[in-house]
């Protein structure tokens, strides 16, 4: 019976510490899905933030709100062929404080998402007050004419100006779509200007413009220098110029740096008629430019 007694104990105690190790296992498991769980979310938050065609890295929407204007991008989309998108950012984002930081950003995200079916883009930097609204691709580039990008640039000024970021995003969405739609109902899109191919072509034509010059400059350069040479072969090449220039012979008075980097090419795009939104402001061309990437881009933007 003592022996019965014992053995009685010694199962209780041995199966008391497993129940003890079991808790503390399961304890761990629980604070490691705990964990999980809270890092998930924190991603969620974070890629939420950056998918779809609202990038909001600035932290100014709320999750209906962004969810609302995803919607509405989405639609735009559908209906134009087209995308429309919306960045906020920081400095940090766009890798500095310039009005140019915040233009390359928007024109480098363009490129990289948009370049096939064409874009039109708003960036919003609250940290220093900036906006830009960015137009790529043929199609947007004939929809959203200086005349049009100017109404937007103002609506969406109107609405910063009061701090209502998604305000302003609202009024953008809008006013794309409403210049998106009065274009389908009366270009003729076939007519429309091939702005990348004249940026292309401008670019060759400056480059070969420049280059034959400098060959034949070289060339005329060489002659001279080997005609110099066979002249005065028996003498003796002085080791020092200073004997060769006279003082104050030479004298700039001229200093000139030469921007080669932007076109604006400038067309007419005929119209019939006044009823566009805001009051009608079709006609006139676009102003664009090549980017980075090598993409045609108009667009226009300022501080608030």
């Amino acid at each position: 019976m003592v022996v019965t007694e014992r053995l009685r104990k010694n199962c209780d105690i041995s199966s008391g510490k497993h129940r003890s190790a079991w808790a503390r296992i399961l304890a761990v498991l629980a604070g490691l899905a705990f964990a999980i769980a809270v890092i998930t979310g924190a991603s969620a938050l974070q890629v939420n933030a950056e998918t779809g065609s609202v990038s909001d890295l600035g932290g100014h929407f709320t999750s209906e709100e962004l969810q609302q204007l995803n919607s509405e991008c989405a639609d735009f989309s559908e209906a134009h062929g087209f995308e429309v998108f919306i960045l906020t950012v920081m400095d940090d984002t766009v890798g500095g404080d310039s009005d140019s930081d915040n233009i390359s950003y928007i024109e480098d995200y363009a490129d990289s998402h948009y370049a096939d079916e064409g874009a039109v883009g708003l960036l919003i930097n609250m940290e220093s007050r900036y906006y830009y609204i960015d137009v790529s691709g043929n199609v947007p580039l004939n929809v959203y004419t200086d005349s049009r990008q100017e109404v937007m640039q103002n609506d969406v000024e109107e609405e910063l100006s009061q701090f209502d970021v998604a305000a302003a995003a609202e009024v953008f969405i809008s006013d794309a779509d409403e210049y998106a739609t009065e274009s389908e109902q009366y270009d003729d899109t076939s007519q429309y200007y091939d702005y990348q191919s004249e940026l292309e072509g401008q670019q060759a034509y400056d480059a070969s413009t420049f280059i034959l010059p400098a060959i034949i400059a070289a060339v005329v350069a060489v002659i001279v220098l080997v005609s110099q040479l066979s002249r005065h072969h028996e003498k003796k090449i002085a080791r020092d110029a200073s004997g060769y220039v006279v003082p104050g012979s030479v004298d700039m008075t001229v200093h000139q740096d030469i921007f080669m980097n932007q076109y604006v090419t400038r067309v007419p795009i005929n119209t019939d008629h006044d009823d566009g939104p805001h009051g009608g402001h079709h006609g006139g061309g676009t102003s664009v430019h090549m980017s980075s990437g090598g993409h045609a881009h108009s667009g226009g933007g300022g501080h608030f």
